[in-house]
């Protein structure tokens, strides 16, 4: 569904919305951004499947407003939510996934999004693993404790078939983010990829390259000790346009300064993963595109 034409959430045109006196949210993304508004329940429906009194958060500040992006986030996170309440402290709420799970067949959802020129439908199966959207196995990864996040250890990477361990000083980690759009690695990938990509370069730190590039070096990443490709979505689109004529493309692939890295939607476009949270674990493999 286009963010152009569906309908916009409206807490007061809602019958079913209670907002919670005095309670709110304040969320800062990993590209700077934020979002702040008000609390309260509703009957939440997604898939079919219906919450009735489910916590959420309304928006009245940041990217996620009617008045600008007309889509926010469901939280699929690890865990419960945390919201302020009255008094100013930080109190749990079960997010909608902790709600419904005790429902489904099994309390996972997994993540098919083959987007881009040609890929099929993206969906999330709550509840169910859909063997016709992946290749192979599915090889199961253990999460690292003491994290709301998807994380697990990453701590070595393939360019061109070419094994490199993670050098950086950092402990060797990464996260899956269905809410963050690129995939955002340690400078040294970063550096090895692009190094194999003809006129590659870092513009105001940015990795961008010749639009006409049609061809990409292969790049596996460690996923707790399992490999997986990076292979669409590379190019993300236009960045400048030289005065002769030439135009330079922005990489789907970029760093980040964090210790963690943050694998997006980008990885998501070549890889079929399973979020159990129960189990503390993620599944995956490679995504029939």
């Amino acid at each position: 569904m286009s963010f152009d034409t569906h309908s916009d959430y409206n807490i007061s045109a809602s019958t079913t919305w209670a907002q919670l006196p005095g309670y709110t949210f304040n969320i800062s993304y990993l590209d700077g951004s934020g979002v702040s508004g008000v609390v309260g329940t509703d009957q939440v429906t997604i898939g079919g499947l219906t919450v009735t009194g489910a916590t959420l958060g309304a928006a009245n500040l940041g990217p996620s407003t009617p008045s600008t992006f007309k889509a926010g986030l469901i939280g699929m996170e690890r865990g419960s939510m945390s919201v302020k309440n009255s008094t100013g402290n930080s109190v749990t709420r079960n997010t909608w996934m902790q709600n419904i799970a005790a429902s489904l067949p099994s309390p996972i959802f997994a993540v098919y999004l083959p987007w881009g020129s040609g890929a099929a439908q993206s969906s999330i199966d709550f509840g169910y693993i859909d063997s016709s959207k992946y290749t192979g196995t599915l090889s199961t990864v253990p999460l690292m404790s003491g994290t709301a996040k998807w994380q697990f250890t990453s701590t070595s990477f393939y360019v061109n078939g070419v094994h490199y361990s993670v050098t950086t000083t950092t402990s060797g980690k990464a996260l899956i983010d269905t809410g963050t759009t690129l995939l955002l690695v340690y400078p040294e990938i970063a550096a090895a990829f692009y190094a194999a990509v003809p006129g590659a370069y870092q513009d105001s730190g940015e990795w961008v390259f010749p639009c006409s590039t049609t061809t990409f070096p292969t790049l596996t990443l460690d996923v707790g000790g399992v490999q997986a490709p990076v292979s669409h979505e590379i190019n993300w689109g236009p960045w400048a346009t030289f005065a002769n004529g030439t135009k330079i493309c922005d990489g789907g692939i970029q760093t980040t300064s964090r210790t963690t890295m943050t694998f997006g939607d980008v990885f998501l476009a070549s890889n079929y993963v399973v979020f159990n949270d129960a189990a503390s674990t993620i599944q995956i493999a490679n995504i029939v595109f």
